[in-house]
C-alpha cells in the first residue's frame, strides 16, 4: 500500500483519472465542434442572405425597377404635353426643335416618382411583411394606367388617324387592354359593378337617360348644321326625301330621281311608307325632320341593349356601361347624319329581335321581325341568320324554323317579283367579277376561289378591310368573338366585307356596318360572362367578379379612345358623314350660300318641277318632280326651274364620267331659248322656264 502511495500506482485512480481526462477531451472537443459548426452555419446563412439580397437587387434591376423608372417618366411627359398643347401635332412627325425639355420633364418626374414610392414603402408598408418587389410590382400595375394618357395625346394628332388608321386603331385597343390589366388589381373593382341596391337601380337609368338625350341633342345639331351648309347630297338624301314625301301623298315609294319612277327599283323598303306621316310634324322642314328622326332612331337602340343586358347578366351598372360604349362607338356617329338610309333604321330593330328571342316572347319577336323585313330587301338574309341562331341556341324549334321559312318566302317574293330586272348587287363586287356576262357574282367568286386561291386570299385580306373590322371590334375589345353562337349573326356582314370591292362597304362612316354591329353589341353580355368564367380565367385562377369589372373599365377606355380618334364629339378631320367631311363651323362663304338657298326656296312654288345639282337636291325634294344633273344618260324633261351650284360642277376624281352630263344640262339651261337666269348669287344660279 505504501509503495503504491509512493509510486501513486493505484489501479482505481488510474482508471478514474483516465476517465476524467477522456471526458474532458470529449467535452472540449464537443464544445469546439459545436462552436465551429455554429460559426460555419452562421457564415452559410450570412452568405445565403448576402446572395439572396444580391439576387433581389439583380431581380429588381431586371424586373420591377426599370418598369418603375419608365412609368415614373410618364407624369412628366404628360405635364409637358399639357403645358405645350401646340406641340401635340409634332408627336406623329417627331418634328421638335429640341427633345431636351421633354427629356428633362421625364427625368425629374422619374426620380420624384421613385422617391415617393421608396418613402411610402418605408413609412406605411415595411412592417406588414410585404417584400419590396411585391410592393413595387403592385405600384407598377396601378401606374401602368398612366400609359393610357400618352395614347390619348398621341391620338390627338389628326394626321395619325388619317395616315395610319391601322396603327391608331391598335392604339385604341391597347388603351382598353392596358386599362383592363391595371383595373384588375384595384381593390373592390368587382364590387363596384355588382351592386344592385335601390339607389343603384335608379342612378344607372338616370345616367343612361342623360347620356342618350345629350347624344341625340349634340349629333342632331351637327346633322342639321351639316345639312344647312350643303353637306348632304341628292343621292341618297334627296332620293329618300322624295320617296317618303310621295308615300305621304298617295304614291308609295314613288321617286322621280330614279329612271323607273319608284324607289323600289333601288331598294325595297316599305318602312318608308310607315314613317311618312312624320313629315307632317314640321311642314317646310322635312329634311330636318328626317335628320332628327334618324339620329333618335339610332339612339333608341340603347333601350333593347339595356333590357337584353339586364335579362342576361342582371346588373344595372354593367348594363349602363354597355349602353355608354354603344353611344361612344364611332360607327354609330357617321351613319346617323349621313343623309338618310333605311338600312340604318334596321339596327335597333335587330336588337329588339334578339331581346324578344332571348325572352322567349314569340308574338313580340315576330312583330319586330316583320318590321325588320320592311326596312330593306337584304333584311331577309339577316332574318335567316336570326332563325339559324335561334336553332343553334336551343330556342323553340318551331320559332326558329318559322323564322327561316318567313325569311325564305319574303326574300324570294321580293327578289323575284320586285328586283328580277331592276336591281343588281353586282356593283358591290365589281373588282372581282369575270368578263363573262352570263355568270353570276356567286359563280365568279367560287371560280376564282378554286382556280386562284392566292389572289382571292389577298383580295379578301386587303388592309382597308382589316382596318374596318378592327375599327368595329376594337371598341368592344374583341369580346364578341367569345360568344360563339353569335358568329352566325356576324356572317353576312363579314362576307360582304371580305368579298365586296366598293369602299363604302368597309367604312365606319357608312351605313353598311349595320349588317353586323348591332349583333356584336347583343353578344357582349354573353361574351363577358363566357370569358370571365371560361377556361382562361379558370386556368389562371382569375376572380370572375374582378375580371368582369376590369373588362368594363377596358371597354370604356377603348371606346373612348376610338370615339376620340374617329367620332363626332371632338373636332376631328378623320370623322366623316358618309364620304363628306363634317362642316362644324361654316365660313362666311358657306353662310352666304345658305342664305341664298333660303331665298330661292321662297321664290319657287311647291307645285313647280325642279332640276338641281347634287348638293341642292335635298333642299327641294318635297315635290312631285325633282331631277338631278348627276344622272348619266338622263333625259332632259324641261323643268320649271333649274338650280346649279358652281361647286357641284367641279371635277371630282371619283366621278369623272358625270362631268359631261353636268355640262350638257347646264348648257341646255344657260343657252336654251326656253330658260332665263333670274338669279346668280354666291355661286348659285337659278334658271326659270320662259312662259
Amino acid at each position: 500500500m505504501g509503495d503504491n502511495l509512493r509510486t501513486n500506482k493505484f489501479s482505481d485512480c488510474d482508471t478514474a483519472d483516465g476517465a476524467a481526462n477522456g471526458d474532458e477531451k470529449k467535452y472540449r472537443n464537443g464544445i469546439g465542434g459545436k462552436i465551429r459548426n455554429d460559426l460555419l452555419m452562421r457564415g452559410i446563412r450570412e452568405a445565403s442572405n448576402y446572395f439572396s439580397k444580391l439576387s433581389d437587387v439583380a431581380f429588381a434591376l431586371f424586373a420591377w425597377l426599370p418598369w418603375t423608372l419608365l412609368l415614373g417618366t410618364l407624369p412628366g411627359l404628360i405635364s409637358w404635353q399639357l403645358i405645350n398643347p401646340e406641340q401635340r401635332e409634332n408627336f406623329w412627325t417627331n418634328r421638335f426643335d429640341s427633345h431636351l425639355p421633354n427629356l428633362e420633364y421625364g427625368a425629374v418626374s422619374s426620380v420624384l416618382f421613385f422617391i415617393c414610392c421608396f418613402v411610402a414603402y418605408h413609412l406605411f408598408v415595411r412592417g406588414r411583411n410585404v417584400s419590396v418587389a411585391a410592393f413595387y410590382r403592385k405600384v407598377n400595375r396601378f401606374a401602368s394606367l398612366l400609359l393610357i394618357f400618352p395614347i390619348y395625346f398621341f391620338l390627338e394628332s389628326y394626321q395619325i388617324t388619317s395616315d395610319a388608321p391601322l396603327f391608331s386603331t391598335t392604339l385604341c385597343a391597347g388603351a382598353g387592354l392596358i386599362g383592363t390589366i391595371a383595373a384588375y388589381g384595384i381593390p373592390g373593382i368587382g364590387a363596384v359593378f355588382d351592386r344592385n341596391t335601390k339607389t343603384g337601380y335608379i342612378l344607372p337609368l338616370l345616367l343612361i337617360a342623360g347620356c342618350t338625350i345629350a347624344w341625340i341633342a349634340f349629333i342632331a345639331s351637327m346633322g342639321l348644321r351639316h345639312h344647312a351648309n350643303l353637306g348632304t347630297a341628292g343621292w341618297d338624301f334627296g332620293l329618300y326625301i322624295n320617296s317618303i314625301w310621295n308615300s305621304l301623298h298617295g304614291n308609295p315609294l314613288g321617286c322621280s330621281l330614279v329612271s323607273q319612277g319608284t324607289h323600289a327599283s333601288r331598294h325595297f323598303d316599305p318602312i318608308l311608307v310607315l314613317i311618312s306621316p312624320i313629315l307632317l310634324a314640321a311642314p317646310g322642314a322635312e329634311p330636318e325632320t328626317l335628320i332628327i328622326l334618324q339620329v333618335t332612331w339610332v339612339a333608341s337602340g340603347v333601350v333593347p341593349l339595356y333590357l337584353l343586358s339586364m335579362h342576361l347578366i342582371r346588373n344595372q351598372w354593367m348594363s349602363a356601361v354597355l349602353v355608354i360604349v354603344y353611344l361612344l362607338h364611332p360607327a354609330f356617329h357617321g351613319p346617323s347624319i349621313y343623309d338618310f338610309h333605311s338600312l340604318v333604321l334596321a339596327g335597333p330593330i335587330m336588337l329588339w329581335c334578339i331581346y324578344f328571342l332571348d325572352r322567349e316572347a314569340p308574338r313580340r319577336f315576330f312583330l319586330s321581325l316583320g318590321v325588320l323585313l320592311l326596312c330593306r330587301e337584304d333584311m331577309s338574309v339577316i332574318a335567316l341568320a336570326i332563325g339559324l341562331f335561334a336553332l343553334i341556341s336551343g330556342k323553340s324549334r318551331l320559332l326558329a324554323l318559322g323564322t327561316m321559312m318567313i325569311a325564305f318566302i319574303y326574300g324570294g317574293i321580293v327578289y323575284v317579283a320586285v328586283f328580277s330586272e331592276t336591281v343588281s348587287y353586282s356593283q358591290y363586287f365589281s373588282d372581282i367579277q369575270m368578263q363573262a356576262k352570263e355568270q353570276t357574282v356567286a359563280s365568279d367568286i367560287a371560280l376564282i376561289a378554286l382556280t386562284n386561291p392566292v389572289y382571292m386570299l389577298q383580295y379578301m385580306l386587303a388592309e382597308k378591310k382589316i382596318v374596318y373590322i378592327l375599327q368595329l371590334m376594337a371598341p368592344l375589345l374583341f369580346l364578341p368573338l367569345f360568344a360563339r353562337k353569335y358568329w352566325i349573326l356576324f356572317l353576312f356582314g363579314l362576307v360582304m366585307t371580305l368579298v365586296g370591292s366598293k369602299d363604302c362597304l368597309f367604312s365606319i362612316s357608312r351605313q353598311y356596318s349595320t349588317w353586323w354591329l348591332p349583333f356584336m353589341f347583343a353578344a357582349l353580355p354573353v361574351a363577358i360572362e363566357t370569358f370571365t368564367t371560361g377556361p382562361y380565367a379558370v386556368h389562371h385562377k382569375l376572380n370572375a367578379s374582378k375580371l368582369r369589372g376590369a373588362l368594363l373599365i377596358g371597354l370604356l377606355l377603348s371606346a373612348f379612345a376610338m370615339s376620340r380618334a374617329y367620332g363626332i364629339f371632338w373636332p376631328n378631320p378623320s370623322f366623316r358623314a358618309g364620304n363628306a367631311s363634317l362642316i362644324r363651323e361654316p365660313d362666311n362663304r358657306r353662310q352666304q350660300t345658305a342664305k341664298t338657298l333660303k331665298k330661292i326656296k321662297k321664290m319657287i312654288p311647291q307645285q313647280a318641277s325642279v332640276m338641281a345639282s347634287e348638293h341642292i337636291i335635298s333642299h327641294f325634294s318635297t315635290r312631285l318632280w325633282i331631277w338631278s344633273t348627276e344622272k348619266k344618260g338622263y333625259r332632259f324633261r324641261d323643268p320649271d326651274y333649274g338650280i346649279i351650284w358652281n361647286q357641284d360642277m367641279r371635277y371630282r376624281q371619283n366621278r369623272p364620267h358625270k362631268i359631261k352630263t353636268r355640262k350638257k344640262l347646264v348648257k341646255l339651261l344657260h343657252d336654251s331659248d326656253k330658260y332665263k337666269r333670274i338669279l346668280k348669287e354666291n355661286g348659285i344660279s337659278l334658271y326659270e322656264r320662259k312662259p
